[in-house]
């Protein structure tokens, strides 16, 4: 009855929808308090800044290593490699990776969403981590600014997500590129923002480096105006790629798959060594 009574809410009165959302959001900010929890993340533990009801259900509990980090240590990919972690949310994937035998490089990590942002940097003080360099910003298709959601998972603001959103600087992958290093891996988890974020990638597609892309429905990217379709299609000419549908079920290739989802899964991409197809 609730969720009815959203959904009309939304369609109907939108702006009303928005206020109530916002009210929630600044409720909930209000009455949180921060505690630490450690677990055991991949094989490592990790202290961890629990600081709002998403961070309670994704982070206050142990969590195994996500077979994406399984796929890209079998080809040797994660040793010494520049990582871009674009859509890091708390920092707590990013360091699970650092703390990963196999990956001795560095990290860039990138969240958007403010309140998200200090709570990584936070972990990352715990952690007492030395190899991620942690940006405020938002993934695009271009450089300069964007509404950005402060809802808990925070998004590209659209249509009248005025209230819970702020400007937030905007940078192309390219750029972060030009100013940290070619990435070996870029990790993309952006809620529904990867095709426009992969529209500012030219040069790091053509760089060689491999790819992994949580892809999070037709309906998500619909509000963009995109679909699972487009962001595939950005891949399909020049690398192999990999599915699994939840990112804990080890990755196989497009072919063993089946039909490509509409709703949310997960792709890795790598640089096919048979050229263009």
């Amino acid at each position: 009855m609730i969720s009815v009574a959203r959904f009309i809410l939304k369609e109907k009165a939108p702006i009303l929808y928005e206020f109530a959302r916002f009210l929630r959001l600044k409720g909930e900010q209000a009455f949180s308090r921060e505690y630490v929890a450690k677990h055991n993340f991949g094989g490592h533990e990790l202290s961890v800044a629990i600081s709002d009801r998403v961070a309670r259900e994704w982070y206050d509990h142990d969590m195994d290593r996500p077979s994406s980090f399984d796929f890209f240590a079998g080809r040797g990919l994660l040793k010494n490699a520049r990582v871009f972690m674009l859509g890091a949310h708390q920092a707590v994937i990013g360091l699970m990776l650092e703390k990963t035998t196999e990956a001795k490089g560095s990290i860039v990590a990138v969240e958007g969403n403010r309140s998200n942002y200090l709570a990584g940097k936070r972990n990352l003080q715990l952690n007492r981590s030395t190899s991620i360099t942690w940006l405020h910003s938002v993934v695009g298709a271009t450089d300069g600014t964007v509404p950005f959601s402060q809802s808990h998972n925070g998004m590209v603001a659209i249509g009248n997500h005025t209230l819970s959103s702020e400007q937030t600087t905007s940078v192309t992958i390219d750029t972060l590129a030009d100013r940290y290093g070619q990435p070996d891996i870029v990790m993309l988890d952006i809620e529904g923002y990867e095709a426009h974020a992969l529209e500012g990638a030219a040069n790091t597609l053509n760089s060689g480096c491999a790819w992994y892309v949580e892809i999070h429905s037709d309906v998500q990217l619909g509000r963009y105006g995109k679909s699972n379709l487009d962001v595939i299609r950005v891949f399909e000419p020049n690398f192999d790629l990999f599915f699994s549908s939840d990112d804990v079920t080890p990755f196989v290739a497009r072919n063993l798959f089946g039909t490509l989802p509409h709703d949310r899964f997960f792709a890795i991409a790598i640089p096919s060594l048979s050229g263009p197809r």
